[in-house]
């Protein structure tokens, strides 16, 4: 992953509630592999509609509706997603980190040719839980901030939402990475090197939806992610965040 030092300015509603956080520090990445538990590692190579986990117990992926396969970042195996396609892992204790430190993210691109955002869309790129629903994570595309991706985490006690200064991952058909902690007092937004956090309390995270790539469900049209995932991962504990930096790129 290549991590920028240049200063990211967002827009000045975002700007007055984001935390000043410094860039990722090379050693947050490269710690010890005991600093926190990978609860699930989804390299996209499918086999028969399965996506593997790599981490043990596993909890597999399945492929719904209308995806191809496609080359990863490098060299890897990847899926491209399409019209009410949907990747999804059952509901399973490991996957609701109650008050527990967690973090969550992917490796993903738009190819050319495609339009990730469309009328309304505001593509879901990994998630457990709906709104309203009392438990929630998730990162997704707004449109109408430009192209950026938001993290929202809601908990027993409130919502977050946090928006990467990081302008447009959706034209410049680039891969990128994107991970979201929540911590004790905070939830933290990374996306290609560049944080975005907000102090916030959320309470315990829980719900029983499943965990879901590319959309919110096969049959939703507004949250469909139309590109390619490359790796997604879930990590509990102190060094979660980290985790999964190292997992998706």
């Amino acid at each position: 992953m290549r991590f920028r030092t240049a200063a990211a300015v967002g827009l000045a509603a975002l700007s007055a509630t984001l935390v000043a956080v410094p860039p990722v520090p090379a050693t947050e990445i490269t710690g010890s592999a005991r600093a926190g538990t990978m609860v699930a590692r989804w390299e996209m190579g499918v086999r028969q509609g399965v996506v593997k986990d790599r981490t043990r117990p596993a909890h597999p992926l399945s492929l719904h509706g209308k995806w191809w396969r496609a080359d990863g970042e490098n060299g890897s195996a990847a899926v491209r997603f399409g019209r009410r396609s949907i990747a999804r892992s059952p509901d399973r204790p490991a996957f609701d980190p109650g008050r527990a430190r967690f973090a969550f993210g992917l490796a993903f691109r738009v190819p050319r040719g495609l339009r990730a955002l469309t009328g309304t869309d505001s593509p879901n790129l990994v998630q457990k839980g709906l709104f309203g629903s009392g438990g929630q994570w998730k990162l997704e595309i707004l449109k109408y901030t430009g192209g950026r991706v938001q993290c929202r985490v809601i908990g027993g006690r409130r919502q977050v939402d946090v928006v990467s200064p990081v302008v447009d991952v959706v034209r410049d058909r680039k891969w990128h990475h994107a991970a979201c902690q929540r911590t004790d007092g905070k939830v933290i937004l990374v996306v290609d090197g560049v944080r975005a956090a907000k102090a916030a309390r959320v309470g315990a995270v829980r719900s029983s939806a499943p965990v879901t790539v590319a959309n919110k469900a096969r049959s939703a049209a507004t949250d469909q992610f139309r590109g390619t995932v490359d790796v997604v991962a879930v990590a509990r504990g102190p060094q979660s965040l980290r985790r999964v930096l190292a997992a998706i790129g």
